[in-house]
C-alpha cells in the first residue's frame, strides 16, 4: 500500500478520544449522542444526517438510508451502521415518540455545529492538530480510522460517495513516526 501524506486543516480525532464525545455527560442528550454517532459511524455529512427520518432506519438490515445530493441530483444510499448506534436510535425513537415520517434530528446545521462544539469542550476533545472538532471532523475521523484499521481505499471511496479516488486519498493521515515505521518495515 502506498503511503500518502496530506495536509489537512481539520485534522481528525484519535480513535481513543472519539468515544468521549458519545457520553450523555458530554453530549447532553440522547438525541445529541445519536446524531454524533450516526455522523461518525456512517461517515456522513451533517446535512445528510439532519435529513434522516424515522422510516430511513432499517433495523433488520443494520443500516440507514441517507439522501445524498450529488451533482445536483438527490440519491438515496443505504449505509451500514453499528449495533450500539442502532440500539441507541431505537431507544431515542421510542422515548421521544418519533413519528414514521418525522426527522430524527429536527435541527439546522448551525445548531448541529453548536452541539459538537459544546460537546467537544465538555469532553476535552480536540483534533490531532489541537483544534476543536466540527461535524466534518467526525466524517474525516471515520475515514482515517477506516484506513488505519486496514480498510481498502476503493471501498472507502464508495462509502464516502466520492467520484474521484484522489479525493478519498486526501483522508489518508500518517504521522512522521508511522511513515518511518513503514519505511523501516519495508527496507530493513
Amino acid at each position: 500500500m502506498a503511503i500518502v501524506v496530506m495536509k489537512d486543516p481539520l485534522g481528525y480525532i484519535r480513535k481513543e478520544e472519539i468515544q468521549k464525545l458519545f457520553t450523555l455527560n458530554s453530549a447532553g442528550s440522547l438525541r445529541n449522542v445519536c446524531m454524533l454517532r450516526v455522523t461518525y459511524y456512517c461517515g456522513r455529512r451533517v446535512s445528510e444526517v439532519i435529513e434522516v427520518r424515522n422510516k430511513d432506519i432499517i433495523f433488520e438490515d443494520n443500516s440507514i438510508v441517507f439522501n445524498i445530493l450529488k451533482k445536483g441530483e438527490r440519491l438515496r444510499r443505504i449505509k451500514p451502521v453499528d449495533l450500539t448506534t442502532l440500539s441507541l436510535l431505537k431507544e431515542y425513537m421510542e422515548r421521544y415518540h418519533i413519528k414514521t415520517h418525522s426527522k430524527l434530528f429536527p435541527i439546522c446545521r448551525i445548531q448541529a455545529w453548536n452541539i459538537i462544539k459544546s460537546t467537544a469542550k465538555k469532553a476535552h476533545v480536540r483534533t490531532v492538530n489541537g483544534k476543536y472538532p466540527s461535524f466534518h471532523t467526525l466524517r474525516h475521523s471515520f475515514a482515517v480510522h477506516f484506513m488505519k484499521g486496514g480498510g481498502d481505499l476503493r471501498k472507502l471511496q464508495m462509502m464516502m460517495e466520492h467520484s474521484r479516488i484522489d479525493t478519498t486519498a486526501g483522508y489518508l493521515q500518517y504521522s512522521k513516526s508511522e511513515i518511518n515505521d513503514a519505511y523501516y518495515e519495508i527496507f530493513q
